[in-house]
């Protein structure tokens, strides 16, 4: 098994969901947990998705908030498995946001990974320094590089 880095898509992503619960009528192809939104919510929205034609759909977990401050979201690593066993549905990580900083990325890679992610997603910039928002998450291409091959080895 080989890690792909994924930059071309022949599906459209779309965040449906990442700010608020409510669903409105969509052609997209992805849902994101909303901000204090349950499993169960998750799943709906994403029942609901599939109920209006789209069979394209890729769960993608982005943290809960709570009270922790040491990252932006504390990333529900427990939902992963409940939300494939319980949908079938592919899930991605959104490591980036979840966290809010880069220095513990590889290692919360690994247990998305561990743990049945399909897939993760980080934020990558040439020089982050000069980001227009969120520099303190994302990686500079090096950083980038680092991580996938810290993946590669894991995944041999």
């Amino acid at each position: 098994m080989k890690l792909s880095v994924g930059t071309n898509w022949d599906t459209k992503l779309i965040d449906v969901l990442s700010n608020t619960p409510e669903v409105y009528e969509v052609y997209g192809s992805a849902s994101a947990t909303p901000m204090s939104s349950t499993i169960n919510e998750l799943i709906y929205a994403s029942e609901y998705i599939a109920l209006q034609g789209s069979r394209k759909i890729i769960i993608c977990e982005r943290g809960i908030r709570t009270f922790e401050n040491k990252t932006r979201n504390t990333l529900d690593i427990s939902s992963i498995p409940i939300i494939k066993i319980e949908t079938k549905l592919p899930v991605i990580v959104d490591l980036s946001h979840s966290l809010g900083r880069k220095d513990i990325i590889l290692q919360i890679a690994k247990a998305a990974l561990a743990v049945g992610a399909d897939g993760i997603m980080v934020e990558v910039h040439p020089n982050p320094q000069t980001a227009l928002s969120d520099s303190n998450q994302q990686l500079n291409l090096l950083e980038f590089k680092n991580l996938i091959n810290g993946l590669n080895l894991l995944i041999k």
